[in-house]
């Protein structure tokens, strides 16, 4: 018989075939031949577990230039504080600060960028109670924006920015102190459209270097000190001080364009040890000293007005002044003063003035 017609004989016959096999023989059962002629059913299929719920993704590393969000209280995407987003930020990353006021000190060690996330500056306060400087930059560039940086400290090295290196780009922030408002250690200050209140707006140190444009600066004592061999140029700007609005000292370089200095409780600017002036299309005007105090500095004037003050350029010692298209009026000893006995210390020269009677050298 073929095995095809095998196939076809019924499952009775093969079962009793079986049956008698396995007992003529003992040695084959129906359960041995079975399934090479019944293809027996597939095995059932393990059960597939769930799938676990997914676990807390850990904080993926940040992108530069992408923000991190500050708003106080933490929680999903928001950092606390200004510290913890500083931890996880790379370089070129951008900080949002919500509104809010946030008391600590911070130390910035890369270039970022801290912005203020509400409507004004006032919006967002930076300070600290504790230590003597809110925001010490340490290297990098940094950009802060929109925002109010204070510090309260009345102590001797406090500060509401403090630059040891690196630069920092202030744009529309107001920095209010006690003492300095910013201090340059060693490095680079540029402010726009911004407002500084403080016992002494600026200090620069060593050779720190600042520009001031369409900023104002208003301060107890002065507003800006270069205490070193220090730069600073300051446009399109408003500076008044208890002292002088400006000290320089140890050939410092300053280089004014349309500034005004007024109201200051000592001489506008005083000028010593070799420091470098140079004023242009500026106005210098009810100072209770003089416009200028010189000690040991050269002035170049360039289209300047000085009136309702003591003097327009006083000379305390040597010095030089050169002074063109510039206006002396209402001035209490006259456009020039010079200490007496140091009339051949001072050279002066220049053209076009008023008010200005440019003395012959004897």
């Amino acid at each position: 018989m073929s095995a095809e017609s095998e196939l076809s004989v019924t499952e009775d016959v093969w079962m009793q075939m079986l049956a008698l096999l396995a007992a003529v023989t003992g040695v084959f059962t129906a359960a041995d031949l079975w399934p090479k002629l019944i293809k027996p059913p597939a095995e059932p299929l393990a059960a597939v577990a769930a799938p676990a719920a997914p676990s807390p993704a850990p904080p993926r590393p940040r992108a530069p230039g992408e923000a991190l969000i500050v708003n106080g209280t933490g929680g999903g995407p928001y950092y606390k504080t200004i510290a913890q987003a500083l931890a996880a930020a790379s370089e070129g990353s951008t900080i949002l600060i919500q509104p809010g006021v946030y008391d600590q000190g911070v130390v910035i060690d890369r270039s970022i960028t801290l912005v203020g996330g509400g409507t004004k500056p006032s919006d967002v306060t930076l300070t600290s109670s504790d230590a003597p400087v809110t925001l010490t930059l340490a290297s990098g560039r940094v950009f802060i924006k929109n925002l109010v940086v204070s510090s309260p400290k009345d102590t001797e090295f406090a500060a509401s920015l403090q630059i040891d290196g690196g630069s920092a780009v202030l744009e529309q922030v107001s920095i209010a102190a006690s003492r300095a408002g910013v201090r340059v250690r060693s490095g680079q200050l540029d402010a726009n459209d911004s407002f500084f209140e403080a016992g002494r707006g600026i200090v620069l140190e060593g050779r720190g270097r600042a520009s001031l444009l369409r900023t104002s600066v208003t301060a107890g004592s002065t507003g800006i000190a270069i205490l070193g061999m220090g730069e600073l140029r300051v446009e399109s700007s408003e500076l008044r001080a208890g002292g002088s609005a400006i000290e320089a000292g140890q050939f410092a370089k300053v280089r004014l364009s349309e500034v005004s200095i007024t109201g200051c409780g000592g001489a506008g600017i005083a000028a010593r040890s070799g420091a470098e002036l140079n004023i242009s299309r500026s106005k210098i005007t009810d100072n209770k000293g003089c416009g200028v105090s010189v000690d040991g500095a050269s002035v170049v004037l360039d289209n300047v007005l000085f009136a309702r003050e003591r003097c327009g350029v006083g000379f305390l010692g040597a010095g030089s002044l050169e002074s063109v298209r510039s206006e002396y009026s209402k001035l209490e000893l006259g456009p020039l003063a010079i200490k007496p006995g140091r009339e051949r210390d001072v050279v002066v020269k220049g053209s076009g003035n008023v008010g200005l009677d440019i003395p012959e050298r004897k």
